[in-house]
């Protein structure tokens, strides 16, 4: 029987601010979706006025262990864990991991969210929106 899949959705102050550069985000791409594909991970990361957004989609083990890895990470602050459920299929399962491109429209729809006070419901509805933006552009 497989493990029962998990979805998390957190929020986290970038250590850069509201700049994060273009590096920094490449970077954190390249190795989410390297090593987020080995262990069975999917999920979307947004970047937005200085905040990071991202939903995790796996097993509850391997979530635990991305969790673990991201609290330590230097780039982030005040990791805050919004949305922590079990699930029955993956909403995000076409990225091992993706990074949202804000256009002007979404920046529109994201301008003056209180990231960290967000309700996990609502993070998680940010980024589906963000996805299926993204998912249009493709």
């Amino acid at each position: 029987m497989p493990p029962q899949l998990h979805r998390l959705v957190y929020v986290s102050t970038a250590v850069e601010g509201s700049d994060v550069d273009l590096w920094t985000l490449t970077s954190i791409l390249y190795a989410a979706q390297r090593n987020n594909r080995q262990n069975g991970i999917s999920g979307l990361l947004l970047a937005h006025e200085g905040y990071f957004c991202q939903v995790l989609e796996g097993s509850r083990t391997a979530v635990d262990g991305l969790m673990a890895i991201l609290a330590e990470d230097p780039r982030h602050t005040d990791l805050t864990v919004l949305y922590d459920q079990p699930l029955s299929e993956r909403e995000f399962e076409s990225w091992s991991m993706a990074q949202v491109v804000v256009t002007p429209e979404l920046h529109r729809d994201l301008s003056g969210l209180e990231w960290p006070s967000l309700g996990g419901d609502h993070a998680l509805g940010v980024l589906r929106r963000a996805g299926q933006a993204m998912a249009a552009t493709l």
